[in-house]
């Protein structure tokens, strides 16, 4: 996970959070202390930087100091305000009794806002579209770097219908033409488009040196992946439907599964990209599974308005991810981790007893008991489900315990993609 920086030390008395919402200009912090009954000026001090990005906060008791970098620069008011509110009692103790909250809401500096606003505004949340992969480099296993599919230079890459539909519009038809000339004009383009593979009636067709790409998986040729093994003994039936897995020759992990017969779909959160960089070193890129699965989510929002997932592995038990905020930046410094102006999605989750029970009738849990919500299906192999566990895990734990649930919901957090900018 490329975004937190593992703590190991467990002598940490201060924690802190900070979570921005960029439309609203304004961001809440949190610190976290021992328990003491004496003034709070004489138990802790906050500095603020000259950049007003960062605090430093000093336990004068423990004599420590923790340092935290902000979402956004806050205004020289915020300033003022948080560096004069220590003698303000605590809002509140922890749940455990042992620990004092101090909470706050400071104002953004207006210049950041207008800013965030306008990178708010950004929709390029889908790692590795068909336009940022042309002529780029190899496909290779994300787990052992063995070679999965030499992409070289004169390869297809095409978004398949999606947020990205808007590529192969011409070969998708919602209506049926009305004039006889109409009809015979769509016949002979379909008939085209069934040769290519693509057509309305058709599944998409894998096709030599093609790559077609989704928000989650590339779909390849066999030919083109000649390096893994198609697991055909271990078939997973997940609600009638039975997948097929593919494996890394070099390590075993799973890489995707067989699409009908028709290529092989891989998981893009299975995949490294290796390409040459612009100082001629070999490099290569991967995407963390949560944030994959960030962009799975997002992705069905805009295109359904569906906000409940259930994640599961084909098993029983699962997951359900309620997609609570689509775009916030946070931060935080707690005894596990360090997360430093991560943008990033906020996820309700909670355990299903029974992910298939609860896609068929779209029940949820107890408070939605007599009220079915739409639910859209997310399927992982294991790998990838640990990878996601252990995400959700982190993130709720560096949370202070007052944040970390609402109500029967754990709350977490899952990464969100975003380009590099050239500024």
């Amino acid at each position: 996970m490329d975004y937190y920086t593992t703590m190991e030390e467990e002598s940490r008395t201060i924690t802190m959070h900070s979570e921005l919402r960029p439309h609203i200009g304004q961001l809440s912090f949190q610190m976290i202390l021992p328990f003491h009954d004496g003034d709070a000026n004489e138990r802790f001090q906050i500095k603020v930087s000259d950049s007003r990005k960062k605090l430093t906060v000093t336990d004068k008791v423990s004599k420590t100091s923790e340092d935290i970098e902000l979402p956004a620069r806050i205004s020289e008011g915020a300033v003022e305000y948080i560096v004069s509110q220590p003698s303000v009692p605590p809002q509140g103790l922890s749940h455990d009794k042992k620990k004092m909250v101090f909470s706050y809401r400071l104002q953004v500096d207006q210049e950041d806002v207008q800013t965030l606003r306008r990178n708010s505004l950004d929709d390029d949340y889908i790692p590795w579209d068909a336009d940022s992969m042309k002529d780029r480099g190899d496909l290779l296993c994300r787990y052992c770097d063995y070679p999965v599919a030499h992409c070289g230079y004169g390869w297809r890459w095409r978004n398949l219908p999606s947020s990205n539909w808007a590529d192969m519009m011409d070969l998708w038809h919602c209506h049926k033409p009305h004039s006889k000339e109409d009809q015979q004009q769509t016949a002979a383009e379909e008939s085209n488009a069934s040769r290519r593979g693509i057509g309305p009636s058709n599944r998409v067709v894998a096709r030599r040196q093609a790559v077609y790409v989704d928000t989650s998986t590339l779909l390849l040729s066999k030919e083109d992946c000649w390096t893994i093994k198609l697991e055909r003994t271990k078939p997973v039936v997940v609600g009638g439907k039975i997948r097929i897995p593919v494996t890394c020759r070099g390590c075993g992990k799973t890489l995707g599964e067989s699409d009908q017969g028709n290529g092989y779909r891989l998981y893009k959160a299975s995949l490294g990209l290796q390409f040459t960089d612009s100082n001629g070193w070999f490099s290569v890129e991967r995407h963390p599974t949560e944030e994959i699965i960030a962009a799975q989510m997002l992705e069905c929002f805009n295109r359904e308005n569906i906000a409940h997932f259930i994640v599961h592995t084909g098993r029983k038990l699962g997951k359900v991810l309620w997609l609570f905020s689509k775009d916030l930046r946070y931060s935080m410094v707690s005894v596990d981790c360090t997360v430093n102006n991560q943008r990033a999605i906020r996820v309700h989750y909670r355990d299903i007893a029974d992910a298939q029970e609860a896609l068929r009738t779209g029940l949820i849990g107890d408070e939605y008991r007599n009220t079915p919500v739409d639910l859209e299906e997310i399927f992982l192999p294991d790998n990838l489900w640990e990878d996601l566990i252990v995400s959700l895990k982190v993130s709720t734990e560096g949370l202070p315990l007052n944040l970390s649930k609402w109500g029967q919901w754990d709350v977490g957090y899952l990464p969100r993609y975003e380009p590099k900018r050239s500024d």
